[in-house]
């Protein structure tokens, strides 16, 4: 009976604390929780999540759910889908970037500005590493990983694979380098590295191969904080096959999945 009172107490704390800080959410954020775009959307709720979360017993918890629904990324010999719908890209033209609707030949040009991109929305959908999102548990730490998208080359059987190279030097961390992000003059990989100390690519697929599914991971180790242990929060975001995600020497192995 004691233990039920204190359960009850702690989760009329929650609602209470959580409706305040509801209240007090600007209009912009709120518009962006009722927002029909899925990425607006995805961004708001982790934000008030993070936001409402209360701690209890060492860990803490929201009540506030996370809508953060996969993107699927579909790339044909032509065009590009992006949920199954066509979707315009922009691609490197000399010095400048241009908007297409269907290009001549997939390859690298294609693939990078998409996955960069998409990269780029998923760390700023969970906060740009500025402190985890996800509950934390009392006494022990765990790997949260978050389908933020999959990805897949389809409708051809002589297209070749998009090689990435490796997780510190190699052509895709070379592009992400040298590209600029959209409306801005800041590289994608500054961006990811703004406030880690560390590098946050873990790029375990090599190259992606068609018909195949990929899948861009975004990674929160979620640390415990408490009177007794602490730890740390690191993140991290990887492109894996499936046979990878799965791998018991994969040392960012999976705990809890979402999306």
């Amino acid at each position: 009976m004691m233990k039920r009172g204190i359960s009850k107490i702690n989760t009329i704390i929650i609602l209470v604390v959580s409706l305040i800080i509801l209240l007090s959410i600007e209009a912009p954020l709120l518009a962006k929780l009722l927002s029909k775009e899925k990425d607006e959307r995805c961004a708001a709720t982790a934000a008030v999540h993070k936001a409402t979360k209360v701690g209890i017993l060492g860990g803490d918890s929201s009540p506030v759910p996370i809508e953060c629904p996969r993107t699927y990324i579909s790339f044909y010999p032509d065009h590009l889908e992006i949920d199954q719908k066509k979707t315009p890209i922009a691609i490197a033209d000399g010095n400048k970037k241009i908007i297409v609707d269907s290009y001549k030949a997939l390859n690298s040009q294609v693939v990078f500005p998409v996955l960069a991109e998409r990269m780029r929305i998923c760390w700023k959908n969970f906060g740009e590493a500025t402190g985890a999102v996800f509950d934390r548990k009392a006494v022990s730490y765990y790997n949260m990983c978050v389908f933020c998208a999959q990805i897949k080359i389809e409708g051809t059987k002589n297209q070749k694979s998009i090689s990435l190279g490796g997780t510190t030097e190699g052509l895709f961390v070379d592009y992400l380098t040298q590209a600029s992000m959209p409306f801005s003059d800041k590289k994608y990989y500054s961006y990811f590295t703004n406030n880690l100390k560390y590098n946050p690519f873990l790029f375990y697929t090599q190259q992606i191969e068609p018909g195949k599914n990929y899948y861009l991971v975004y990674h929160n180790i979620v640390g415990y904080d408490n009177a007794i242990l602490s730890g740390s929060d690191d993140f991290h975001i990887s492109i894996l096959d499936e046979k990878q995600l799965m791998d018991n020497k994969n040392m960012l192995k999976c705990d809890v999945m979402y999306g």
